[in-house]
């Protein structure tokens, strides 16, 4: 099962709200509409498949996404 996390870059964020509008549960705003988070875990591959679309949409390119897959041994 795959994991991983997203950070948003505020220098490039407009604070369009796209991110929050698509997945409000991995992105929150703030009073003044820009994401509660810099940085935010994601738990499983579902989570992880939804912020590569909210990162693909984002007009800015300000959300990247890191995959953590597992180690095989």
């Amino acid at each position: 099962m795959s994991s991983g996390s997203f950070s948003v870059d505020r220098e490039l964020c407009r604070g369009t709200g796209l991110c929050q509008a698509m997945v409000p549960a991995l992105f929150g705003r703030t009073d003044s509409g820009y994401p509660a988070a810099d940085t935010g875990e994601l738990a499983d591959e579902r989570s992880v498949v939804l912020a590569d679309e909210v990162a693909e949409c984002c007009p800015t390119g300000a959300i990247e996404v890191f995959r953590h897959d597992p180690v095989h041994e």
